[in-house]
């Protein structure tokens, strides 16, 4: 959970060895995760856990898709950057005009 902020999701090794949860509590924020992804309501994690606030863990949700999709773009960007695709043709005509067109 690494880059979460830390007033909603905080990791301290004094706590749970570290695993990030919510900030204020000792509700790791993984068992949010396993709620819905168990089919169980926002509500139904919010009443077992009245510790953690609806702001809370809709927060943290957002950061968390947030991040998701940043991983995703980066890998993506970084396997484009390893293994580039092929010019395809127009890229080559445009190339081949620049360093014609280039003047020093």
């Amino acid at each position: 959970m690494t880059g979460l902020h830390s007033d909603i999701v905080i990791r301290d090794p004094e706590v749970l060895g570290g695993t990030p949860v919510f900030k204020g509590t000792r509700v790791p924020f993984q068992s949010l995760l396993d709620y819905l992804e168990g089919g169980q309501t926002l509500d139904e994690f919010l009443a077992d856990f009245p510790s953690v606030t609806r702001e809370a863990a809709v927060r943290a949700l957002e950061l968390h898709d947030t991040l998701k999709l940043g991983r995703t773009e980066r890998c993506a960007f970084v396997e484009g950057l390893l293994n580039p695709p092929a010019p395809n043709p127009a890229l080559q005509r445009a190339v081949q005009r620049h360093r014609r067109l280039r003047v020093f």
